[in-house]
Formats: structure tokens, sequence, C-alpha cells
């Protein structure tokens, strides 16, 4: 499978990690005209195995992705045109390239034993303000050094843990 971590301890128990994107942490940066592959940075656990063969598996169903954008400033460069005894002529020339870099990030929506669900986790959304985007694109118009600015596409909040026994009973 996709970006899957095994680990299996001396007692019998097995972890597995990663597996799928939702099971991921990942970015992927983009500059203006080319791609880059995604770069995973955490694994998140998706499952234990006892030696019994009883399983806990944690699903990640929502994705939060945080974006940022970057200007780069390349330096001036100077470039002097000289003939033997005599400067010519020169130039100066700077370059503004703009990244944008997404950050994925899993959030677990539920915990299950035996493929009965014992925790069920709620999200809801933070809705962003005209001001909000207001604020970010006049910052991001104003610059005039590198900086990094973002604003998230969605930024979720926890809303409510659900706690149950496998016959769906509240406790």
């Amino acid at each position: 499978s996709f970006s899957e971590i095994r680990i299996k301890t001396g007692d019998g128990y097995t972890y597995y990690f990663g597996g799928t994107y939702k099971n991921l942490e990942f970015s992927r940066t983009k500059a203006e005209g080319s791609f880059s592959p995604d770069t995973i940075s955490g694994w998140k656990l998706r499952k234990i195995v006892a030696p019994n063969s009883k399983t806990m598996e944690f699903i990640y169903d929502e994705v939060q992705k945080d974006r940022s954008i970057f200007l780069a400033f390349t330096p001036s460069i100077n470039t002097i045109i000289t003939v033997p005894g005599a400067i010519v002529g020169g130039y100066s020339q700077s370059e503004t390239i703009k990244y944008t870099n997404t950050t994925y990030h899993s959030l677990l929506s539920e915990v299950r034993v035996n493929d009965e669900r014992i925790v069920k986790y709620t999200y809801s959304e933070k809705d962003y303000t005209e001001n909000d985007q207001d604020n970010f694109d006049n910052n991001l118009s104003n610059l005039s050094d590198p900086h990094v600015f973002g604003l998230p596409q969605t930024e979720l909040r926890l809303e409510n843990i659900w706690v149950g026994n496998p016959s769906g009973q509240t406790v």
C-alpha cells in the first residue's frame, strides 16, 4: 500500500502507520510554472493488531489544508560589460517568484475496536470573513521583502467527542 510503515513488537502487537493520503500529513509546494512531488511529514497511526487478532482502527476522514504563499525575491544582479581599458555599460535585474505551499493535515474521525465504533470525533469549520481575506490580500500586495503569508483554506475545531460501547450505547 501507499507509504505504509508497519512495526511488530516483541510481544506480538503490530502497528500500522500511513497507507493512504488520509493517514498521512504531507505538503505540496508549487512554484509558478512548475510542480514538485509531495513531501510526507507525518504518518498517522492507522491500526493496531493484537496477538489474538483483535484490532483497533483509527479512521481519518477530514483533511485540513493550510496554504501559505511565499514570494522569493532574487537579489539584483549587476553586470558590467567591459572592454579592455573602459567600462561600456551595465544593468540591474531582479525577479520575484511566487511559491504556494499547501500542507494537508489528517484529522481523527473515529476509533473502532473489532469493526465496532467506540469513539467518534465531530469537527466544525471556522468561517472566514471578507475582512480576513481583504487583510490577507493587502498584506500580500504590499510586500517589499521576502515574507510568508497564509490564510488557511479551512480551519476546523473539535466540536464533540462521543464515546460508546460496541452496542452503540453512549457511555
